[in-house]
């Protein structure tokens, strides 16, 4: 088991728990951008001023979510530091993560280290504790520019990031190794898409993804793609009619539907709703092989 570091803080109000399996969520979703394909997403081009503003400005307000665990007239405990609830456990398992990010895409923000990738971590491992698995955490080992030009497709971009040997973006093998990185994540700028994994349940030489950086965060597009190298499926999501879908589903499953934080799972509520069934469970898929992926390097 790697050893723990702090992840990035965020207020949580627990309630006093009766049942200790089901957890109720109330938060506010997010409009999708658009994906098809098991383990792509795809969106159309939008004007800038449609996108979810690419700045600190991305980060959720204080309070975006509220989250009761499913008790009668719960008594709210004393606010405790977000430390208490974010860091990580000596029983705890972390996912190292290492991204590379473009200059194409660094130049939407003024630093998209802080701004963009520290968040789109924080983001995952939030939907991780939304869905009774916060002993599954993400952990930023390094993040750098690459001077590798975007051109082509999602696909090209992936598979050039994982290859070795093909002059692409070498460079990130050596580095994963040296940061001893599970998984290894490229941010890019290109609408076309919103995030490519080089596939369902990957294995340690392929655990790489591509993802757009309107996309990363706000979409939640690098929880995603790092739940399909898990081993996550699109099968296995949940769409609750047109009122909202989990991460694994696509846009089109339920006509644009809003994506909410949650990975599908029958003892997790949205507004007192289910979030998946016995058979549509990526939360189950992830409490089994997160330990794999986690043992990478």
């Amino acid at each position: 088991m790697k050893t723990a570091m702090f992840a990035p803080a965020i207020w949580l109000a627990l309630a006093a728990l009766a049942d200790p399996v089901a957890a109720q969520v109330d938060i506010p979703s997010r409009s999708a951008v658009g994906e098809t394909r098991p383990a792509f997403e795809l969106i159309k081009a939008r004007k800038p001023q449609n996108l979810r503003p690419v700045t600190r400005g991305m980060r959720p307000p204080n309070g975006d979510e509220r989250i009761a665990l499913a008790a009668p007239k719960a008594k709210m405990p004393t606010a405790r530091r977000p430390e208490d609830e974010s860091a990580p456990k000596p029983n705890d398992i972390i996912i190292d993560v290492i991204v590379a990010f473009t200059n194409k895409a660094a130049s939407n923000y003024p630093d998209i280290e802080h701004e963009l990738v520290d968040l789109a971590i924080a983001e995952t491992s939030k939907s991780f504790r939304l869905s009774n698995l916060g002993h599954i955490k993400l952990r930023l080992v390094h993040a750098y520019q690459t001077d590798y030009v975007e051109e082509g497709a999602h696909f090209d971009h992936v598979w050039r990031f994982a290859d070795k040997g093909d002059g692409y973006m070498d460079e990130i093998h050596g580095l994963r190794d040296k940061y001893r990185a599970d998984v290894a994540i490229l941010v890019v700028d290109d609408p076309k898409g919103c995030g490519l994994a080089t596939r369902v349940h990957a294995d340690a030489d392929e655990a790489f993804a591509v993802v757009h950086h309107a996309c990363a965060a706000a979409n939640y597009t690098l929880a995603h793609e790092i739940g399909h190298l898990i081993g996550a499926s699109h099968e296995l999501s949940y769409v609750n009619g047109t009122k909202w879908r989990d991460i694994m589903s696509s846009k089109e499953s339920c006509g644009g539907c809003p994506r909410v934080a949650v990975w599908s799972s029958p003892t997790v509520l949205i507004k007192g709703e289910v979030a998946g069934t016995a058979v549509l469970d990526n939360a189950r898929v992830i409490a089994k092989q997160a330990a794999r992926v986690a043992a990478f390097r």
